[in-house]
């Protein structure tokens, strides 16, 4: 991860900087698994020793460390997380020094991810936007815009490769909005402004305190 975000703002300079990771996440401990080479990892920790080679939440944060400090970056525009599961406070709390704003889901992703074409093609037309209008147009171009939806053929292409909307609408090719409205029914995806990090984390930190003093079982219900 160092290695490509150097190479990469080294080649091809920005004024703002912009990392997206797509693949699997979970939640607070990470995810991005590497299967090549094939390898258990660090397994000096439980959570290590059971999920095997990811990049953890830890050393993601230790990556952006070291990516900022050689490039003597301030911070990242955006950090955006393509994954399943990773709009936790945690994960936020990890990326809030790194970055102003970033964009994760709370629930799994569908297995399209982004709607790329949609959002990269608007920030091609403007790119003077800062990372709160990108964030936003990441959210609501999420599955509405994407290509494989919008375009008919792929729409067609997407319905004949197993997936469960197949059967939903017969043999008639359904429109770009009924596919969207079907598969976006019960996703979520959030931009967040980095910097109100510190004060939720208190606000949470506090929380917490006042519930170690208070009868635990309706906590615990809770």
């Amino acid at each position: 991860l160092v290695d490509f975000v150097v190479w990469a703002a080294q080649t091809y300079p920005a004024d703002r900087l912009v990392l997206i990771l797509s693949d699997h996440g979970m939640g607070w401990p990470g995810g991005w698994s590497d299967p090549a080479p094939a390898a258990r990892g660090d397994s000096s920790s439980p959570l290590s020793a059971q999920l095997g080679n990811q990049l953890y939440l830890h050393e993601l944060g230790a990556a952006l460390q070291t990516i900022r400090q050689r490039l003597n970056l301030y911070r990242f525009e955006l950090i955006g997380l393509d994954a399943c599961l990773m709009g936790q406070i945690e994960v936020f709390s990890a990326l809030e020094p790194h970055a102003r704003y970033a964009v994760a889901s709370e629930e799994t992703e569908p297995g399209l991810g982004w709607a790329y074409a949609g959002f990269l093609q608007a920030l091609a037309d403007n790119p003077t936007m800062n990372g709160a209008e990108l964030g936003r147009l990441i959210v609501d171009s999420y599955v509405r815009d994407d290509q494989r939806i919008v375009d008919e053929a792929a729409r067609a292409d997407l319905l004949r490769q197993g997936t469960p909307l197949g059967g939903l609408f017969g043999f008639t090719l359904p429109s770009s909005d009924q596919v969207a409205s079907q598969m976006g029914r019960d996703i979520t995806l959030s931009a967040v402004d980095l910097s109100a990090l510190p004060a939720l984390v208190e606000s949470v930190n506090a929380l917490c305190g006042a519930l170690q003093g208070a009868d635990q079982r309706p906590v615990a219900q809770a």
